[in-house]
């Protein structure tokens, strides 16, 4: 899946050059609202592999993302793609390392993802945010060609080149957690169920609140003012004393 701002970056830094005849591979695939597999497809690739966690339109593997090298071995592609796929990826160290390893030297890492200011959207989880200064820690053993931050929405864009020689480094960052609202290293099972829980709770315990409120304007309305207009005077006057006493 990839917004409009994310396909513009793609279509600018893609060119013929780097796609046609090579073997390309893209990770989180799904067509969720919108792709780069067109624009790609349309340079001619001799491969395009689309591969996702979950079935449906372009994908063509359903996988894990962390088993990417276990299912194609190493430096098996030149050109590897991921967009809006990496904040919804827990262990994002274990997948980020298949996806530097599957990759061929003086091949093509193109990724995009969100950053801080984001709204959380689980697709079915929504885990991450990524800065550029993030992502110069994370792809530190590739060299970095283009990173720069999405134009329309929190988010960050990076294209990378493979080394002849991939020494990789496994990088140490605390990643801004959307889930705890702060950096962390990692998030447990039980921050991950109780915020799923608050999450699914918070907007009908807002619609109960209103329906509450309502329903309470509804009484005073129909029925406390018209009783009390129907009580006689001295009875009013009773009453509010007693009110005042109390």
């Amino acid at each position: 899946m990839c917004g409009t701002s994310g396909i513009a970056f793609a279509e600018r830094v893609l060119t013929a050059g780097e796609i046609e005849g090579k073997d390309v591979l893209e990770v989180g695939s799904l067509d969720f609202n919108g792709s780069i597999r067109p624009h790609v497809e349309s340079l001619k690739p001799a491969r395009y592999v689309g591969v996702d966690m979950m079935p449906g339109q372009r994908v063509d593997i359903v996988m894990d993302a962390a088993a990417l090298v276990e299912r194609f071995g190493p430096a098996s592609f030149d050109v590897v793609l991921t967009t809006e796929m990496m904040e919804h990826v827990r262990d994002w160290p274990t997948v980020i390392s298949n996806l530097k390893r599957v990759l061929r030297p003086g091949g093509l890492l193109l990724v995009t993802t969100r950053s801080i200011g984001f709204q959380y959207h689980g697709y079915p989880y929504d885990f991450w945010r990524y800065e550029p200064e993030d992502m110069r820690v994370i792809f530190t053993d590739l060299d970095i060609e283009v990173l720069e931050r999405d134009p329309d929405s929190p988010g960050v864009f990076l294209l990378a080149r493979q080394r002849e020689h991939l020494a990789e480094v496994t990088p140490v960052v605390a990643l801004y957690s959307i889930i705890l609202g702060r950096r962390v290293a990692e998030v447990s099972d039980f921050q991950i169920r109780n915020f799923r829980v608050r999450h699914w709770l918070a907007p009908r315990m807002k619609t109960t609140r209103r329906m509450a409120t309502k329903a309470r304007k509804r009484l005073r309305s129909d029925v406390v003012v018209p009783l009390w207009a129907a009580l006689p005077t001295g009875a009013r006057v009773g009453i509010k004393r007693v009110l005042r006493r109390s």
